[in-house]
């Protein structure tokens, strides 16, 4: 009897790491809700796996702008500003390559964390910057 309770102790201390990992083999959902900005932009975004999506109230991490380091400064980007953005998380910071309307190039390092949420035309939409290849501003989304 000792024998088998033993047994099956082993068992489970061998099976307890394989079980408590398998809860981070899960994706994370979107949420019903996001968050709504002031001002409805519109983009299309371009994930690292070439997908593109058609996005409405974009927003990142709620905001209507970017922010970012550049040197020691702190820059922030207001989206009416910005035509597009291209990540590249190669490094071990989040590199933004942005154009600004009329063509000026300006490169800052922002959050890998932060998160770009949107509306599509059947449901919401989130994504990690890091995963992000191309986000192009299309403008302010007419009422």
């Amino acid at each position: 009897m000792r024998k088998i309770l033993n047994d099956r102790i082993a068992l489970l201390l061998v099976l307890i790491p394989f079980l408590m990992g398998m809860g981070g083999l899960k994706e994370r959902k979107p949420p019903a809700e996001i968050p709504i900005p002031n001002i409805s932009f519109m983009a299309a975004v371009t994930d690292g796996s070439g997908a593109v999506t058609e996005l409405t109230q974009v927003s990142i991490d709620g905001r209507t702008f970017i922010v970012g380091r550049r040197g020691k400064a702190t820059i922030t980007i207001d989206f009416d500003n910005i035509e597009e953005v291209t990540f590249d998380s190669s490094g071990q910071k989040l590199m933004a390559s942005i154009i600004i309307r009329g063509g000026v190039k300006e490169q800052i390092y922002t959050d890998p964390a932060s998160r770009c949420f949107g509306k599509t035309g059947y449901g919401t939409y989130q994504i990690d910057a890091k995963d992000i290849r191309v986000l192009k501003l299309k403008g302010i989304q007419k009422q």
